[in-house]
């Protein structure tokens, strides 16, 4: 299996050893969203940690079906730009933004908890929930 590091682009990360087979490196580079960011604030790089992404794919599995990950790692640049949480953990690897519409939305967090996730917001207006694998939380935005 891969070991947890930093690549300056996602595709060097070494697929021979990438364990993950619902998704791939891109995924998770910084950048996925829709403000992308510039080529100053780490565009296309990616940190990989492994006990997050076994959480996540075993999350997936449970699933079913496709996830659309809408953020994942963000540069401390790109981060401070679209107004994350100074401690964000996406800026360690550690956390994802799965695109997930309102009704489905107590579904995906039940599976999620049961994979291993410890931190999870409920983004129902913004159509997606937040998985991240730091302290035991839990919220729901509000309108």
């Amino acid at each position: 299996m891969i070991a947890a590091g930093f690549y300056e682009h996602f595709d060097h990360v070494p697929l021979d050893r990438w364990h993950w087979p619902n998704f791939t490196p891109r995924e998770f580079r910084c950048g996925i969203g829709e403000d992308m960011p510039r080529a100053d604030e780490g565009v296309d790089s990616v940190l990989i940690v492994p006990d997050a992404l076994e959480r996540l794919q075993r999350a997936r599995s449970n699933w079913r079906r496709p996830f659309r990950i809408t953020s994942a790692f963000r540069s401390a640049a790109y981060n401070k730009r679209i107004g994350g949480a100074a401690e964000s953990l996406h800026l360690f690897g550690m956390a994802f933004d799965i695109r997930c519409v309102k009704e489905d939305q107590a579904t995906l967090v039940s599976i999620l908890r049961d994979a291993g996730f410890t931190g999870i917001g409920r983004y129902p207006y913004r159509g997606f929930v937040h998985a991240d694998i730091g302290p035991a939380r839990e919220w729901t935005e509000s309108r």
